[in-house]
C-alpha cells in the first residue's frame, strides 16, 4: 500500500473537498497495515496552499515516526528540504519543461547508481541551502541539487518527475528499488556541508 496525498494530483479545484478524506485516511491507517511508502508529489509552490503544507508536514512527521520510506518528487523534495531547515532560491538557468543532464556526486556513497542520466525538469526553484542530515546524490549541469537522501531515514528526494515518462527510467527504477529495500542504501553517512 502507498500512502499518497492523492488530492494533490487532482488539481486545486479538488483541494478543499479532499482535505477531510486525507484526515480519515491517516486515521484509518492506525488500525490497518502501515503503508509501504509515502509519496510527496509535485505541484504548487511552498507557502501558496497553507492547508496542503500543514497536511504534508503532518504526513512527513508521521511517516518518519513509523519508519516508512518517503519519496519526494519535485515540490515534495523541496518541501522535505524546507522541513529539515533548508532553503530555496530562484533557478538561474531554465529548469521548466526541459530535459537536462545530472551527474552522480563523487562522494554520494551510491557508486552503483548511474554516473550520468538525462532527466526532465519542471521547477522554477532550486535548493539554496540543503537541510540538516540531507546528502546530495545527483547534481544538475548548473551544480544545483537534483536528488538527495537522508542520512538516517529511508528518504529520497528527486527534483525530476519519474511519473512523466512513458515507461520507468533506469535511474528511477534503481533509486526507488533502493528506497524500498531495507538496508540497500547506506543511510548513516556523514552529512555534506
Amino acid at each position: 500500500a502507498v500512502l499518497l496525498c492523492f488530492w494533490l494530483l487532482l488539481g486545486r479545484s479538488w483541494f478543499g473537498s479532499n482535505v477531510r478524506k486525507i484526515t480519515r485516511l491517516q486515521a484509518n491507517t492506525k488500525q490497518q497495515k502501515q503503508p509501504d511508502l509515502l509519496i510527496l508529489t509535485g505541484g504548487n509552490d511552498i507557502g501558496s496552499e497553507l492547508v496542503r503544507d500543514q497536511s504534508e508536514a503532518n504526513a512527513l512527521k508521521w511517516a518518519l515516526s513509523k519508519r516508512i520510506p518517503i519519496l519526494g518528487i519535485c515540490r515534495g523534495m523541496q518541501f522535505i528540504n524546507h522541513c529539515f531547515g533548508g532553503t530555496l532560491k530562484d533557478a538561474q538557468t531554465p529548469h521548466v519543461n526541459v530535459l537536462h543532464g545530472v551527474e552522480l556526486c563523487s562522494d554520494s556513497k551510491m557508486s552503483d547508481c548511474p554516473q550520468n542520466a538525462v532527466v526532465n525538469s519542471y521547477h522554477s526553484y532550486v535548493i539554496d541551502k540543503l537541510g540538516t542530515e540531507l546528502n546530495p546524490i545527483y547534481l544538475a549541469e548548473d551544480h544545483t541539487i537534483e536528488a538527495f537522501i537522508h542520512t538516517k531515514h529511508r528518504l529520497i528526494g528527486l527534483m525530476w518527475h519519474p511519473e512523466r515518462y512513458d515507461c520507468i527510467q533506469d535511474i528511477d527504477a534503481l533509486l526507488i528499488s533502493k528506497l524500498m529495500t531495507p538496508g540497500e542504501i547506506i543511510w548513516n553517512t556523514q552529512a555534506s556541508s
